[in-house]
């Protein structure tokens, strides 16, 4: 039982960071689009 709630926390371990670089990857994406419209702006 123990073995099976282990490969959980692993899978939640993995999932987090990847969610973050992606997240990380859009607002890099995104924020110099911003920047340029308040710029026009």
């Amino acid at each position: 039982m123990s073995h099976a709630h282990d490969d959980q926390d692993y899978e939640v371990i993995g999932v987090v960071p990847s969610i973050a670089m992606v997240l990380a990857g859009l607002i890099v994406a995104i924020l110099p689009a911003l920047m340029q419209l308040y710029l026009l702006m």
